[in-house]
């Protein structure tokens, strides 16, 4: 919808802002037109801004689990399939 049809439709006597004018918003002129979005990644737009710059990627994430909390894991698996077969609402 067009500024024009606002303030036909909707009473909004605001004047027209001039291409390039600076408000509290921006400058007219600098929206994102339609259909329009900001192509590329994170670390594209922003290189400096990248959280994983300079880490290698076999230690980006979580590091394996240790064999007690595997088998913490596994009994707790245990542990809601049991309760998911004792109670078939679930």
């Amino acid at each position: 919808m067009s500024g024009e049809w606002h303030r036909k439709h909707l009473g909004d006597d605001v004047p027209e802002q001039a291409p390039g004018e600076e408000t509290i918003l921006g400058a007219a002129g600098d929206e994102v037109p339609p259909g329009g979005v900001v192509a590329g990644s994170f670390n594209q737009e922003f290189p400096g801004a990248d959280p994983y710059a300079g880490i290698p990627a076999d230690e980006v994430g979580l590091p394996p689990l240790s064999e007690a909390e595997q088998e913490a894991v596994a009994r707790e698996a245990d542990r809601i399939a049991d309760e998911m077969g004792s109670n078939p609402d679930l």
